[in-house]
């Protein structure tokens, strides 16, 4: 729940599913306030898990050295 807003409002939130994907690419000003201030959920997606997994292994391969 966001400090300040009711559960009921959450409740609403949460049963119309508002939610943003977080990707490789920028994040739009529509969206960074929809989770600011609405409280959307935030999810990371595909691509961005994608990414993280290559970085992960590039730094693994240079802990490895």
């Amino acid at each position: 729940m966001v400090k300040g807003r009711s559960r009921a409002l959450d409740e609403v939130m949460n049963a119309h599913g508002a939610r943003v994907t977080v990707g490789v690419g920028p994040l739009s000003g529509e969206d960074l306030l929809a989770v600011a201030r609405d409280g959307a959920g935030v999810r990371v997606g595909d691509d961005a898990v994608a990414a993280m997994a290559q970085a992960r292994g590039g730094v693994e391969e240079l802990a490895d050295q």
